[in-house]
């Protein structure tokens, strides 16, 4: 793993003391390896071996360590002096170097010192960026880094942690002028992840090589040791679990607060502890939890041929290409979306020039295609996903005179007169539907528009004239709300392909297929969907919003069909009452996110915080009103943390009975607010379905779900992980909920993800950020000195403003 942290300016003397006094802080301490020169630039400045303090302290000051002249023609010193990468062995591998023998232990250090090595070439390669030009508007490849890397075999808990500080001077040279000047650190942070796991990958490799060591899965570029356990790697983990608990704690996630919560919980590092005390004490420490030190330094072996990677070469590359591959989660992708991509299929690792040689052979085959007309080009797509929307479109236009789903004109007139509520466009809609014969037809409309209204009568229409009229959608949350909403009976839209897929189904001539939210439908799917419809001479509607959230796995083709095919559009508002909310959500449709935020302050309606506590009370002010409040937040482990807390509240008030049930961690009592996390069709509740338990016993739980029914749960479906606290929803959960809803309070966090950037309602006449009847100060735009996760802006407008470019259409056929 690779993290990144900024050094300010004054920070230099924190880290140069440590180096140069050999205090009881970070970098150099007994038994630590001394510092040493890395990078390509630092030969130019005559730095080589071992670290002097001095020099570090001279060079983060942008002073010529040889001089003390500048380096730079900065009049100031630098406001950034530095940035600390490091990389962090996996637990495993730190137990591995903690509990084996010297000559393992040997080992280990010097394969972590290769991956660094390596891994900090490629952002040498990839990142050192210096500006030039105008307003910096040139940026340039500076000639290399010039870094000073201190290897360290501890956490600030004592723990096994073997990892490598590599602190990058804030300076970059460029030959062509021979200047030096600040670095263009935004690609340093572009590639801090694929970097990290290409230190992952290569680690894996060396350890491979030299110990003949088994790996387990990878996941997210990390592989643990096979045959270390969790319990090993979870006791040994001290720091991290004190920065989680302090994250949940606050209620706050990304980078920015993980960087806090590391400082806040920093602990002195003990500098007078020799190697052989700390294992005699991790010794006893494992024997005290019942783990088997000897167990833990011998690890699974399976000393396989040293080059054996390079028979799944074809393999991976054959696989980057197909439907699982690097288009599968989006449309295109980048070099660093690639590298990621191939390390993560490579579970024994591989040297990081074989990584980048297998990135630069498949860029360069003909299964991917560059998109956009820049030179050198910097995103592509797959031929694989590119065939996939071309047969989606050929088909759709192939069958765009097939006369599918029509009815008579007088079927049509009756079955609009029995739906006097539709608008003329909503009128137009219906009939454009049931009369055109269209094979395939896309409607458009923003939430709140009348789709399922309109959808309603057009199935009315095709059941008059005998037509079967089968619904779907990617969540079945979504299909129950188009079955209740419309009547048109419906399902997931994975059931749907399955059972078409093992003939549990079958569609004709006379069957009208309604996909709903289709904006969130992957290309792949739409394209086998689409297809056996064509194939039966079916009629498929695709109804969504390309401007809502994208896709899940690589899509974007509803607006790309719309283009093509042509599209019916609903945008009058019918729910929102008030003309100034109606504009709201238009303008929310249509990015215009500071509009947005203006006028929901001006109506008292936007409430922000980044208080948990502030927020539980304002939320418990609701529910004692008998209002039918949610919390809202952007992250799972925000919507723990506000669970947590939710709950508390609840059991302080009595009104939670005794805790009856414990569930991997969790505990369920009567009178708790629950979510299922599952679709179970025999037991009746559907993933989002949100309910109180209301009884039970040792195997059963009883809930009541929101619209009045019961349902019984067996035990075993909590202890699957599918029964979870309904305090509080993620974004994506809490905008379409299977319930009504009158209130929402919401949980603002300063730096909010993509999720929580254009969350549309369904919640009848309210807007996403309602709270009726009550007004809360403006936030303020600069940071509060007394909260120290604060960041400077407005966090609800960047929440908004947040876009996800990676999943829309690739533009070429669509």
């Amino acid at each position: 793993m690779l993290s990144i942290g900024k050094l300010g300016q004054g920070q230099e003397a924190y880290y140069v003391e440590t180096v140069a006094e050999g205090a009881e802080e970070y970098y150099v301490s007994r038994g630590e390896a001394p510092g040493r020169w890395m990078g390509r630039s630092a030969a130019g400045l005559e730095l080589a071996g071992e670290v002097d303090g001095g020099d570090l302290a001279a060079l983060l000051g942008h002073l010529d360590p040889r001089t003390g002249k500048p380096l730079t023609l900065g009049r100031s010193a630098p406001k950034v002096a530095g940035f600390d990468l490091t990389f962090c062995a996996p637990k495993s591998v730190s137990l591995l170097w903690a509990f084996g023998s010297p000559e393992v232990a040997a080992e280990v250090v010097a394969a972590h010192g290769a991956a660094v090595d390596a891994a900090l070439g490629v952002m040498e390669t990839e990142a050192a960026r210096v500006r030039r030009g105008k307003a910096g508007r040139d940026v340039l490849d500076a000639d290399g880094l010039v870094a000073a890397g201190f290897r360290h075999r501890t956490s600030r808990a004592g723990d096994p942690h073997l990892h490598t500080h590599a602190v990058v001077a804030n300076i970059g040279h460029l030959t062509a002028d021979g200047r030096w000047s600040a670095l263009d650190a935004r690609h340093l942070y572009r590639w801090a992840q694929p970097v990290g796991y290409l230190y992952e990958a290569h680690l894996r490799d060396e350890l491979t090589r030299r110990l003949g060591v088994a790996w387990g899965p990878v996941h997210n570029g990390i592989a643990d040791l096979a045959g270390t356990s969790r319990a090993a790697i979870d006791a040994f983990s001290t720091r991290r679990r004190e920065i989680l608990e302090h994250l949940e704690a606050h209620a706050v996630t990304g980078g920015r607060a993980a960087q806090v919560a590391t400082y806040a919980t920093r602990r002195a590092k003990t500098s007078a502890v020799s190697s052989g005390d700390l294992r005699a004490a991790w010794v006893a420490q494992a024997a005290e939890l019942g783990l088997d030190p000897v167990a833990l330094g011998e690890p699974m072996t399976v000393w396989a041929p040293s080059r054996a990677f390079h028979l799944a070469d074809f393999e991976i590359l054959d696989e980057l290409a197909g439907p699982t591959g690097v288009t599968e989660r989006r449309s295109t992708f980048d070099r660093r979306n690639l590298v990621k991509a191939i390390c993560d299929r490579l579970p024994a690792g591989a040297p990081v020039d074989h990584v980048i040689v297998l990135a630069d052979e498949f860029l360069a085959s003909d299964v991917v295609f560059a998109i956009g007309d820049v030179e050198p080009p910097s995103r592509w797509t797959t031929l694989d996903l590119l065939d996939c929307e071309r047969r989606l479109v050929d088909t759709a236009v192939s069958v765009r005179h097939r006369r599918s789903g029509v009815v008579g004109r007088e079927t049509a007139t009756a079955a609009l007169d029995a739906h006097p509520a539709l608008s003329m466009q909503q009128r137009v809609m219906v009939a454009g539907l049931c009369r055109s014969g269209q094979g395939v037809e896309v409607v458009i409309g923003a939430a709140g528009s009348g789709k399922t209204s309109a959808l309603a009568a057009a199935r009315d229409a095709w059941g008059r004239d005998g037509y079967a009229v089968i619904g779907c959608a990617l969540a079945a949350r979504a299909a129950q709300q188009l079955q209740d909403g419309a009547g048109i009976p419906s399902t997931t839209l994975d059931r749907l392909l399955g059972d078409l897929e093992a003939g549990r189904r079958r569609l004709h001539g006379r069957t009208v297929v309604v996909v709903d939210e289709a904006g969130m439908v992957g290309t792949r799917q739409l394209e086998s969907l689409v297809a056996r419809a064509a194939a039966a001479r079916a009629k498929v509607v695709l109804v969504g919003d390309p401007a809502q959230l994208p896709a899940i796995e690589a899509g974007g083709a509803l607006a790309g069909l719309a283009r093509r095919l042509g599209h019916h559009e609903l945008t009058e508002n019918h729910r929102q009452t008030a003309d100034w909310e109606r504009q709201v959500l238009a303008d929310l449709r249509e990015g215009r996110i500071t509009e947005v935020a203006d006028s929901y302050q001006r109506h008292g309606r936007l409430d922000t915080s980044d208080d948990v506590e502030a927020v539980i009370d304002r939320w418990w002010e609701a529910h004692e009103r008998g209002a039918d409040v949610l919390l809202l937040a952007g992250r799972r482990d925000q919507v723990r943390s506000l669970n947590r807390s939710a709950r508390a509240r609840m059991r302080d008030a009595g009104r939670l009975g005794p805790d009856r049930w414990q569930v991997d961690g969790h505990a369920f009592a009567i009178g708790d607010e629950v979510v299922a996390l599952h679709n179970d069709h025999h037991l009746g509740v559907l993933n989002g379905h949100l309910g109180r338990i209301t009884g039970g016993d040792d195997d059963h739980i009883n809930v009541t779900l929101t619209d009045g029914s019961h349902v019984c749960l067996p035990l075993e479906y909590a202890e699957a992980g599918h029964l979870d606290h309904g305090y509080a929803l993620t974004i994506p959960q809490g905008t379409r909920p299977h319930r009504r809803r009158d209130d929402r309070a919401r949980r603002r966090h300063p730096r909010p993800r993509a999720r929580l950037r254009r969350p549309l309602p369904r919640a009848n006449h309210q807007p996403p950020h309602h709270r009726p009847g009550r007004r809360v100060r403006r936030p303020p735009t600069r940071p509060q000195p007394t909260d120290e996760h604060r960041r400077p802006g407005r966090p609800h407008r960047r929440a908004l403003r947040r876009r996800r470019h990676g999943h829309r259409s690739v533009g070429v056929t669509c």
